[in-house]
């Protein structure tokens, strides 16, 4: 499963969102959810990823964001590790 489809179905799953609705391009405060319940899905990608957002989550504003910083934040914990 890669970090895309990894993020659907957990959406999917703790959402409750249609996963039609979760395109890369899809702008994260237009998945129907309100700020808090946001907030609470960022945690839990970070703990599925085992990563911390930034402090500044304003960058993260579409699906496509979450998509690339996980996948940069993925490739640096296998770099460092080895």
């Amino acid at each position: 499963m890669n970090t895309l489809e990894r993020i659907q179905a957990l959406a999917v799953k703790e959402l409750q969102v249609d996963l039609a609705s979760l395109s890369p391009e899809t702008r994260l405060d237009q998945i129907g959810i309100d700020s808090l319940s946001l907030i609470e899905f960022l945690f839990l990608l970070e703990d599925e990823f085992h990563v911390r957002f930034p402090e500044d989550k304003n960058e993260m504003q579409s699906v496509n964001d979450l998509v690339l910083f996980l996948d940069r934040a993925e490739r640096g914990q296998r770099l460092g590790a080895a």
